[in-house]
């Protein structure tokens, strides 16, 4: 991968000042919670080999019979779809911290179909995913179901069965009373299916009874999650992506207590990803507002805009048989179509 520049910053102490802002110990208390919660009703968390469906089968009854002793009156589902999530992510302790503007553009980019063939190459089947102090709002079914009114990260697990994904994914936010907490889903991605039809299944549950209206509003509650942990997983696997690794000092790690009951520091893998693009695209954008000023005072030109990223399937290796896929970055349009000088900005990526 390219060691980038970006006006004259080196690739190291910039970022790892960005680091250390990351609520390590609020990821580690929650996953060590659900790990307990897993190693009392004898669910193997290490086991790579259990899917969706299987997992489900084996938690859900378990669970039944410990909340009806505590006169539990949540979802059942709610709590297997955590564990079968955040569970695994002792297995890895993976954060990926995602620079707040990539992000931005990451969850806008456009639909694509999914490769399980892809998606096999992401590094870690379980990870948690930062967004950079970027918090996307809860919507109105998210306040209905009193869980978060935000969000700033989300725990993600893509475990690969055949031509399918088991996604899960815990999207970690704050109630109103300003602790964290967190809310998600779990589905079967099949492969070839692109994003549009993937999320449709997020809200069909057996024994779940929702009308056609009630259908919509709960998809479109879980859309902007759902596309930033796509979009967020496709990207890992491209052969452009930004990713540069991140030494976390000892002291900087999140304490666990042991058996003993003594604290040591956890052994978390952090990098950091898009932190040169997103750091492009801030200033690109001040630029592209600027100029959007400017022009709209000049009559019926057409304004700058952006033109929406999005994703390239090439083929590759010998007889091109090995599927790549790389983000296209946006482009910036500055100017009109009316001027002879329109200028483009196109983003450079990481390279392969």
């Amino acid at each position: 991968m390219k060691n980038l520049m970006l006006d004259g910053k080196t690739d190291g102490k910039d970022r790892e000042k960005t680091v250390n802002t990351v609520k390590y110990e609020s990821v580690l208390t929650l996953a060590e919670m659900v790990k307990s919660l897993a190693n009392n009703i004898g669910y193997d968390w290490k086991n790579r080999e259990d899917d969706l469906i299987s997992f489900k089968e084996y938690a859900e009854p378990k669970f039944w019979k410990i909340m009806n002793v505590i006169n539990w009156k949540g979802e059942i589902g709610d709590i297997s779809d955590m564990m079968y999530t955040v569970a695994n992510w002792n297995r890895f302790k993976k954060i990926y911290m995602f620079h707040p503007s990539f992000v931005k553009y990451l969850e806008d980019t456009e639909s694509c179909k999914i490769s399980t063939d892809v998606w096999k190459r992401l590094p870690f089947e379980s990870f948690y995913i930062d967004y950079g102090h970027r918090i996307v709002e809860a919507n109105d079914y998210m306040n209905y179901k009193n869980q978060i009114t935000d969000s700033y990260g989300m725990f993600v697990r893509a475990h690969i069965s055949g031509d399918k994904i088991d996604l899960g994914v815990e999207i970690i936010g704050k109630q109103t009373n300003g602790k964290p907490n967190g809310i998600g889903f779990v589905q079967e991605i099949q492969n070839g299916q692109n994003y549009d039809e993937a999320i449709d299944y997020i809200v069909k549950r057996d024994g779940t009874k929702l009308s056609d209206e009630e259908v919509i509003i709960v998809r479109d509650s879980w859309k902007p999650y759902f596309r930033i942990a796509i979009n967020a997983c496709q990207y890992l696997c491209a052969s452009n992506a930004e990713i540069r690794d991140i030494s976390v000092p000892k002291k900087d790690r999140p304490m666990v207590t042991d058996k003993q009951g003594k604290k040591k520091p956890v052994a978390i893998k952090v990098s950091n990803v898009g932190f040169h693009l997103g750091e492009k695209f801030e200033r690109m954008y001040q630029d592209l507002e600027s100029e959007t000023r400017r022009e709209g005072r000049k009559g019926n030109k057409k304004r700058p805009h952006v033109r929406r990223a999005h994703w390239h399937h090439y083929w590759t290796g010998p007889g091109r048989t090995v599927l790549e896929v790389r983000w296209l970055e946006p482009v910036f349009v500055m100017g009109t179509e009316e001027e002879i000088d329109t200028v483009i900005h196109e983003v450079e990526g990481g390279a392969v």
